[in-house]
């Protein structure tokens, strides 16, 4: 079978996860075309996205012949599937206006898209999140008369309403989340959707690229888009918290993002410019380094106020791949993959002092992130690999 994946943006520096999963398929022997709306940005991209990046076909644009071609083609020979699209989600959407329009606004493109998959042999459909991926993936499946399935995370499951999430899942043949704690709550809040429908896939790493390598550690790391849900005014403040003890370290914190600036601000504020650094969004090679040097990886997260937060974190994860005693909050999923005292050390999410503690306690004595590591490698190994966790997905594609 081939499969068509619908993704936002493509190549993309922050969903690794997403590249993993596509790789480990094609390993699998799945041929797979990907439909992205954009580029991402920046002209940095994960080495591994390069061979991908020949069978992934971008939005064209109205002004360009293709886009009409297309258009017209599809239409003059599917003209009843393509009159019926507009109809359906108008009741799809009719509780939902605005959604309505917007959705409507995306037929062009999803026509576009639905010729080159038909051209391709594309049989099956598959969205990652619950936002635009999944609208063009309905559209694309209604023109083509073909299944399509979701896979929802995390932003596009807690900052919708319950209602609009139904509707943009409920004709999807199957769903499929990357956690317990979101699979829990897609099945107590959206009881429109089968709960057989529902799929639990956790997302994994590609075991043979995170090897350790024997060096010093002195550095407390995290790592993440600088936005409020990340949590890194948490660990700045913890940093001052360590400084007033008089406790020494060097902290750096690798992402790029919207909170910048007034994360550089409290930085200033604390006086901790030569102990807290910024470093901009690097690729998977190039963070490797920064995790081979932590002695202490860090995941502040909390909820930000629209409901957003990280469910479980794929940062997270590769620290714990590689050997560095891991610190996160407990929150949403990571409980799942961090057992307090046993892969890591767990603090309640917001408190500052709480993390300055841990943080003191693992730099005071380096034995004892030694104690949690071997543990935290064999979670990995056991329940993170990619090439175990995408055969439940070859078999719903199938």
């Amino acid at each position: 079978m081939k499969l068509g994946y619908i993704l936002g943006e493509f190549p993309s520096l922050s969903e690794t996860f997403i590249l993993r999963e596509i790789l480990a398929l094609r390993e699998e022997g799945l041929e797979i075309l990907i439909f992205a709306q954009r580029r991402g940005p920046g002209a940095k991209i994960h080495g591994q996205a390069l061979p991908l990046l020949p069978s992934t076909i971008y939005s064209s644009r109205w002004n360009e012949a293709r886009w009409w071609c297309n258009l017209i083609g599809f239409a003059f020979r599917h003209p009843l599937r393509v009159c019926a699209v507009p109809v359906r989600l108008a009741i799809q959407y009719r509780a939902h206006p605005f959604h309505l329009v917007k959705t409507l606004c995306r037929i062009p493109m999803a026509i576009n898209f639905a010729y080159a998959a038909q051209a391709g042999q594309v049989t099956h459909l598959h969205a990652h999140f619950a936002f635009l991926p999944s609208v063009i993936a309905l559209i694309m499946a209604t023109l083509m008369n073909i299944p399509f399935s979701v896979a929802v995370h995390a932003r596009d499951i807690y900052t919708q309403s319950p209602h609009l999430l139904a509707r943009k899942l409920s004709r999807a043949a199957s769903i499929v989340t990357c956690s317990q704690y979101n699979l829990e709550y897609l099945l107590s809040r959206i009881p429109e959707i089968r709960p057989e429908s529902i799929h639990l896939a956790r997302h994994g790493l590609d075991l043979l690229d995170f090897q350790t390598h024997e060096q010093a550690r002195d550095l407390i790391l995290s790592v993440g888009r600088l936005e409020d849900k990340k949590g890194f005014d948490c660990l700045v403040e913890a940093c001052h918290l360590l400084q007033m003890k008089n406790i020494p370290f060097d902290c750096a914190i690798v992402g790029e993002g919207v909170g910048e600036q007034g994360l550089r601000r409290m930085i200033r504020s604390y006086g901790l410019e030569q102990q807290v650094r910024i470093i901009p969004m690097v690729t998977q090679a190039e963070l490797l380094p920064y995790y081979h040097r932590a002695a202490i990886f860090v995941q502040p997260s909390v909820i930000a106020a629209d409901g957003d937060r990280d469910v479980l974190p794929n940062v997270l994860l590769e620290a714990m791949a590689l050997r560095a005693p891991v610190i996160a909050s407990r929150l949403a999923a990571i409980p799942e993959a961090i057992t307090d005292g046993e892969t890591g050390l767990l603090f309640e999410a917001g408190d500052s002092a709480g993390l300055a503690d841990k943080m003191a306690y693992l730099l005071e004595d380096p034995a004892r992130g030694r104690a949690l590591i071997a543990r935290a490698r064999r979670k990995i190994e056991t329940e993170y690999d990619i090439r175990q966790n995408v055969i439940p997905l070859k078999s719903l594609f199938n």
